[in-house]
This record gives structure tokens, C-alpha cells and sequence, in this order.
């Protein structure tokens, strides 16, 4: 009896031995399925979204490519370009390359077409076995390819000119111009006629290439001695424009000066680079009184820059039919009226 006893003891133990090792092999399946179920939960992450890109910058190449430049974006997969027709006013972007690698900072972009403009945007992209992460569109950059003109030189001959790029203004006149036509501008200030842009604001992409085409010119105007009423007095501004409208702006401001009415100015700005499509970065707009003529909108009542319009009670304030504007209207430039959104301040040469 004590032998089978001993069998039987023998046996209870194995047995609890082999329950002991059946937990403990199935804890460490579940282990194992826990780290694998993480692993995998980890690798089913998309990756967080890259930073955006900065720095973006277009520049001709050759007559029918643009190159396109940006910074590095550090733990980028890859780039996307988008761009859009500038020049015939679309709002569409589409994306013209993929860039793979975080180290490639620029690209070409070919079939580009002569007198168009073109804005581009670059966002950079992280991607893995979960899918694609994108960073924030960039901001916009512009581009252009001037059309090939024929140009007469001193001696009679003709020959082709091709200004590729942005920053040509060859062609354009420097004298003044009454009332001039669409085409006329666009000869005047960047020597192509068949130039037609929606924001030739845009046309310069940096603020460096603008500034080459600019000119600082002295005029001269009234302002009060002291507040807005009495005695007036001669005050001479410095102020900078497109150098092919120098002569323009410079007549322009000695017939306000001469007027008889002695409009008062103690505010005036010309070129400035703000980016974006402003014509101040062309130097074809000039700002005047900003605090008493306002930019607003008038069916929200939100005011964008100065605080009031009050023409026949503020001497500042520029009536829409007075002078000032009609001496800026007979050389082409018009007051800022775009629907419900009027700058009273501005007057620009294209419109915009």
C-alpha cells in the first residue's frame, strides 16, 4: 500500500508541476502577444507632421522652366511643389513634382510659358508603414518668364531680348504718360506690353530683386503748422517708386503741389516689400494720410489699417472726386475701390 502511496504522491507532484509550467508558458504567450500587439500598435502610427517649410524661392531658368528652391525641413520623407496659373487669375494649385529625400531642397519645373506668372507653394511629408503625415503649405513664391521683344538699339538694328526671370524692366519708359491704356503700364513699368497678371504686386519674388528697380525721388507738399487748420507750411518728403515711374509720381505730387487748394499731407509712404501681391512691393503704389483714410470694409464695418474717412471735415481725408485723386486718375493710378473693400489711402497704378 505504501508503495502505490508513493506512486501517487510522485504523481500529484508532476502534476503540479506541469499545471505550473502551463501558467507560466501561457503568461508568457500572453507576454509576447501584448509586446507584439504594441509593436505593431506602434508601427501602425502615422508619423507626426513635419515643420513647414520656409524660404521658398523661384528664379528663372532658361525661357520655359522655373527653379525652385527651399530649406531643409530635418526628418522630412520627401517634398510636394504645387503650383497655380498666376496670370490668369485661378485659384487652383496642382501639384507639379514629388520630391523624395529630406536632403533635396530644390527642383524644375519645365513647360512654363513666356509673360505668365506663377505662384508655388512646398510642403514637406513624413511617411510610413501607417500611412503619410504632411507639413503646412509654405508661403506662396512667384514666378515669371518675360516674353522675347524686339528691341532697336543706338544704331538702327534690331535684335531679340529675352529678360528671363523677374527682375527685368528694360523697355520701359521713363517719362510721364497721361491716361495710359492697360498695355501701356505694362511697357512702362516692365518693359513688356503682352504682360497681363492678375497682382503684378507679385511680379518680383524677392525683396532684394524689387529694390534693384526702385528710385528714391524728393517731393514736396502742405501740411499744417499746427493741427489740422490755420497756417500752412512746405514740407519735402524722400520717399521710394519704381524707377520707370520716378518721373511719373514726381509730377504728379508738383501738381498737388501747386494746387491752390494746398491739400495737406503729414503722412506718405511708396514702396515698401510686404510679400504676398501688395503693389507696394512693385513700387507702384503710394499710401497717403493712412491715420484719416482708412482701409475698411464696408458691409462689416472691419477696419484693416487707419481709423476713419471723414472727407469735408477732415482736412486729412481724401475726397473721392478732389483733387489729389483726380491728379493720380489723369496719370493712371486709381483709389483703392474693390467692392466692399475700400483703401482710401491707396492709389496704385494697376488697379490692385
Amino acid at each position: 500500500m505504501r508503495e502505490n502511496a508513493d506512486w501517487e504522491e510522485t504523481d500529484m507532484v508532476c502534476s503540479r508541476k506541469n499545471s505550473i509550467v502551463r501558467v507560466m508558458m501561457t503568461m508568457l504567450a500572453a507576454l509576447m502577444l501584448w509586446a507584439g500587439l504594441a509593436a505593431f500598435a506602434q508601427a501602425a502610427k502615422k508619423p507626426a507632421a513635419p515643420a513647414q517649410v520656409k524660404s521658398v524661392k523661384v528664379t528663372a531658368s532658361g525661357t520655359t522652366k522655373h527653379k525652385v528652391t527651399w530649406k531643409k525641413v530635418s526628418g522630412a520623407t520627401g517634398y510636394q511643389i504645387f503650383c497655380r496659373d498666376y496670370s490668369s487669375g485661378s485659384t487652383l494649385y496642382k501639384r507639379v513634382k514629388t520630391i523624395s529625400g529630406a536632403s533635396k531642397t530644390s527642383c524644375t519645373i519645365s513647360g512654363r510659358k513666356q509673360g505668365k506668372a506663377y505662384a508655388y507653394v512646398v510642403r514637406a511629408y513624413k511617411k510610413n508603414k501607417a500611412g503619410t503625415s504632411f507639413g503646412k503649405l509654405s508661403g506662396i513664391a512667384y514666378g515669371y518668364i518675360a516674353k522675347k521683344t524686339s528691341q532697336t538699339d543706338k544704331n538702327g538694328s534690331t535684335g531679340n531680348n529675352s529678360s528671363a526671370g523677374t527682375g527685368g524692366s528694360s523697355g520701359g519708359s521713363a517719362g510721364t504718360l497721361q491716361n495710359p491704356t492697360k498695355k501701356q503700364k505694362y511697357q512702362k513699368v516692365f518693359g513688356d506690353a503682352s504682360l497681363s497678371m492678375r497682382y503684378p504686386g507679385g511680379y518680383y519674388t524677392s525683396a532684394s530683386q524689387a529694390k534693384k528697380n526702385m528710385k528714391s525721388i524728393t517731393v514736396k507738399t502742405w501740411d499744417f503748422k499746427n493741427g489740422k487748420s490755420g497756417e500752412k507750411y512746405t514740407r519735402t518728403w524722400t520717399i521710394m517708386v519704381h524707377k520707370n515711374l520716378a518721373a511719373t509720381v514726381q509730377q504728379i505730387f508738383n501738381e498737388i503741389y501747386k494746387d491752390p487748394s494746398k491739400f495737406p499731407i503729414h503722412e506718405l509712404g511708396g514702396y515698401e516689400w510686404r510679400g504676398g501681391h501688395s503693389e507696394h512691393n512693385t513700387g507702384t503704389a503710394i499710401d497717403i494720410n493712412w491715420t484719416e483714410n482708412y482701409m475698411v470694409n464696408v458691409r462689416t464695418g472691419a477696419i484693416t489699417a487707419g481709423k476713419y474717412w471723414k472727407p469735408g471735415t477732415d482736412p486729412y481725408s481724401i475726397p473721392k472726386d478732389g483733387v489729389v485723386a483726380k491728379i493720380f486718375k489723369k496719370y493712371g493710378f486709381s483709389q483703392g475701390d474693390w467692392g466692399d473693400s475700400k483703401d482710401y489711402m491707396h492709389f496704385s497704378y494697376f488697379g490692385t
